[in-house]
């Protein structure tokens, strides 16, 4: 029952534009004077928020997942890895990707974990992706539709994450 939930909810972040369950609750933290090193947000190292970016973000963390911000801008990255590994991890890839293109096109991310895929929406892209039995999401709100170039934007950055999965 606890995956069958915890599914449910990295489901409902997968649908939900406005993605309420990111809510900042705290001031976020400036990226440039201390690199995060636990929870979601150790796994993006700030300098190579960067290039997507336009700057080196703040980030705030909550319920296993990060935000990166930049003040005054509409873009954002959230990054969640999911809480179990394994065959639970497996199980809620398969959900999310089943009901994935519910909410926007989908594109494959072959190459990008050990399996993947991206999904274009009205606020930008999220990309969902399994390696080594972990999985990982990453929502880029672009303040805009979702296009293949936000994609390929994105892929850099998730890269460098799988590389420590």
């Amino acid at each position: 029952m606890k995956m069958q939930t915890v599914a449910i909810c990295l489901g409902a972040l997968l649908t939900n534009a406005a993605l309420p369950a990111h809510a900042e609750t705290a001031a976020p933290q400036p990226a440039q004077s201390s690199q995060p090193t636990h929870g979601a947000c150790a796994l993006v190292k700030a300098e190579d928020l960067k290039a997507l970016m336009g700057e080196v973000p703040s980030y705030s963390s909550k319920k296993g997942s990060c935000t990166w911000t930049v003040a005054g801008k509409p873009t954002k990255l959230i990054t969640t890895k999911f809480p179990d590994d394994g065959m639970a991890a497996e199980m809620a890839y398969y959900d999310i990707e089943k009901n994935a293109s519910s909410g926007g096109p989908v594109i494959s991310t072959k190459g990008l974990g050990d399996k993947g895929f991206a999904r274009l929406n009205k606020i930008g892209v999220v990309l969902v992706t399994i390696k080594n039995g972990k999985l990982l999401q990453m929502v880029y709100a672009t303040g805009a539709p979702g296009t293949e170039k936000d994609i390929e934007a994105l892929k850099p950055v998730a890269m460098k994450v799988l590389e420590g999965f």
